[in-house]
């Protein structure tokens, strides 16, 4: 089980880095974005990939968690 918890901590680890990194990226392009002339669809599509970004996010902490509590 150490193990298990172990590799489940590494693994998350080296995903989130790149979900967080991809987060922080589309809300700076919406800061840059913001107040100037509207474009529906690229304002769009950046809310659809930071959600589909963060899903991806919530899904590895709770793997992370089954992980954690031994219920592998």
């Amino acid at each position: 089980t150490t193990a298990m918890n172990s590799m489940g901590s590494a693994i998350a680890h080296e995903i989130n880095q790149p979900l967080t990194a991809a987060i922080q990226y589309l809300g700076g392009c919406e800061r840059l974005l913001d107040g100037r002339e509207p474009c529906e669809d690229i304002a769009e599509a950046m809310q659809l990939a930071r959600d589909s970004v963060e899903r991806v996010a919530d899904i590895i902490r709770r793997v992370r968690q089954m992980t954690t509590k031994g219920e592998v």
